[in-house]
């Protein structure tokens, strides 16, 4: 039995346990056919959440604030890619699901940075 069963509730702020609020809990994907990111965004409603793209900068943000009797609460995130060359940013497009999973996607361009160049002989 330890000497402070309460030590670890204590000293542990509540962003450290695992069932709150994990923006972190995210997968980036970018392979040869789509450059894709998947945030879990489900402790924010639709309306606190915003996706901006400027020029190649995707930027994701959620913001909840609760005013109640005895003071308020305020959580946020903040994340930002940089979405690469190949990808076709006139087709990024997002979908949120019921269960709270923000996907944002796009597919790669036709064509490849690396390509063979035939040339003649003269």
């Amino acid at each position: 039995m330890s000497l402070f069963p309460y030590r670890d509730s204590i000293v542990n702020p509540y962003w450290l346990n695992s069932n709150q609020l994990d923006i972190n809990n995210g997968e980036v994907i970018n392979d040869d056919k789509q450059f894709a990111v998947k945030l879990d965004v489900s402790h924010f409603r639709p309306e606190e959440l915003n996706v901006q793209l400027n020029g190649r900068q995707l930027t994701i943000e959620g913001k909840h604030e609760f005013r109640g009797d005895h003071g308020m609460s305020q959580r946020s995130f903040l994340r930002s890619f940089l979405v690469p060359d190949d990808v076709d940013i006139n087709a990024v497009h997002s979908e949120l699901s019921n269960d709270g999973r923000l996907a944002i996607e796009a597919p790669k361009t036709a064509f490849s940075a690396d390509r063979a160049i035939s040339f003649q002989k003269h």
